[in-house]
């Protein structure tokens, strides 16, 4: 039911049960009613009116839409379109400069390559010319080396014959003692006189590589493995290098092993080296990888010394070993170790 009908029917109930002449009131009623269906129908009228404009401007609101969305998608295109000619233009532009660029680097490069072969032929032309001439110059520094050296060589000579008599004649006795410069210059018949001087022997190959091994049984006295520095072996610098200028010359020159380097003499004293330490229980051995080499008795050879000296090239510990000089060979580098059988 409709409001306004709703009403009119409530006006009715009401004015029927207040009426005295219920056929004026019922004239009056048909009056209002047909006045209210008047108003109804001018107010459904009005709203169709209302309804049916709203619909013609959302249609023409509608149109304009679509008349809008069309000209904005034809701007994009056209604009989509402008921006992809000028994308193609800078294309194009760039792979033309590109290409150019690529061709004068070629050139560039063919022209540097040119130019060094020329350079290069040059050089090797200019080498041709003045090979005679450098030859001729090495030539002669080679004989102004040897004349050098035989200089050198007499020097020594007058040298050596006094060192060698000195210690051929002179007697020796093997003493073990901490804190002394160790003695160098020993045959393998001195070391042995020592030695037995000292009432010891030398020590046989064997037994002096157990010594060096240790309780523990190890390439170095220190361990398994090498270890730069914790023995006096393997230096940079080699005495006869530095005073003879020549690391094979000069070896019987008594100044040798008192050479200082860096604040620190090349050959140390004994035990010096706390780290070269051979260890058996709560004792030690010192020093017998490094400082000097140690003569041995080895029946395989004519002269046996072991364990290195201090220069020699060596990263064998206790198993460096040299063989080929007889035993009355001895330089700065020799030196002895005695061995005792057990007292009874």
């Amino acid at each position: 039911m409709r409001i306004l009908d709703w009403l009119a029917a409530a006006a009715l109930v009401s004015l029927v049960g207040a009426c005295e002449d219920p056929e004026k009131e019922k004239a009056k009623i048909a009056e209002l009613q047909r006045k209210a269906d008047e108003r109804i129908a001018k107010i459904e009228g009005e709203t169709a009116e209302k309804l049916a404009a709203a619909e013609r401007k959302l249609g023409e609101l509608q149109g304009q839409l679509v008349e809008a969305g069309v000209q904005a998608k034809a701007e994009a295109d056209e604009e989509l379109a402008k921006a992809k000619t000028e994308a193609d233009k800078l294309t194009a532009e760039a792979n033309a400069a590109l290409k150019k660029a690529r061709a004068a680097y070629k050139e560039s490069e063919r022209r540097e390559l040119a130019l060094l072969t020329k350079e290069l032929d040059e050089l090797k032309a200019k080498a041709q010319k003045a090979e005679p001439k450098v030859k001729a110059q090495v030539d002669q520094a080679l004989k102004d080396i040897a004349t050098k050296k035989e200089a050198v060589r007499k020097d020594i000579d007058a040298l050596d014959s006094t060192t060698l008599e000195t210690l051929r004649t002179a007697k020796a006795k093997a003493v073990s003692r901490k804190g002394v410069v160790p003695q160098g210059y020993v045959s393998k018949p001195t070391a042995r006189a020592a030695c037995e001087a000292a009432g010891k022997r030398l020590c046989q190959l064997a037994e002096w590589k157990l010594a060096c091994r240790g309780d523990q049984d190890t390439r170095f006295p220190y361990g398994a493995s090498y270890r730069a520095g914790a023995c006096n072996v393997h230096q940079r610098h080699h005495a006869a290098a530095i005073l003879w200028g020549d690391a094979s010359l000069g070896h019987w020159d008594p100044r040798l092993n008192q050479l200082p380097v860096e604040g620190s003499p090349l050959l140390r004293t004994t035990g010096e080296t706390a780290t070269c330490r051979s260890a058996w229980g709560d004792d030690a051995v010192y020093d017998m990888v490094g400082n000097l080499d140690e003569w041995v008795d080895d029946p395989s050879t004519k002269g046996t010394f072991v364990g290195g000296f201090y220069a020699r090239d060596t990263v064998r510990g206790c198993d460096a070993k040299v063989t080929q000089h007889p035993g009355v060979f001895f330089d700065f580098s020799t030196g002895v170790r005695c061995c005792s059988d057990p007292r009874p």
